[in-house]
């Protein structure tokens, strides 16, 4: 929501937050270097933001990209950035084993 310069603390929520959960998303975000100590966004916050998905993945997707180009004679760095990108995706869910598709084979 900062990336999109929406003022958190005045959003209106369907169910908002307590005060207490947005300050630890902004310190989680600090930590992150998402955003500054003024709580404004980083120009590595803003990259973060283009990512669909949690902050923490974005952040390890973006940390192996940034090695990968400094090592640019690094002769498989298209399979760590495909091991890098499948745990991004492979954390983003709470249990990669379960399928909405599992028993569909079952039913028919």
């Amino acid at each position: 929501m900062k990336a999109m310069k929406i003022p958190v603390s005045k959003f209106q929520f369907p169910t908002p937050p307590n005060g207490d959960t947005i300050d630890e998303a902004e310190d989680r975000l600090k930590l992150l270097k998402a955003l500054d100590s003024n709580g404004e966004v980083t120009p590595l916050g803003k990259a973060m933001a283009y990512y669909p998905i949690n902050p923490r993945q974005s952040k390890m997707l973006l940390t192996v990209i940034e090695i990968l180009n400094m090592k640019q004679s690094y002769s498989r760095a298209n399979l760590v950035l495909a091991y890098a990108v499948a745990a991004a995706a492979a954390l983003s869910v709470s249990n990669p084993f379960d399928s909405p598709f599992e028993d569909s084979h079952i039913k028919n």
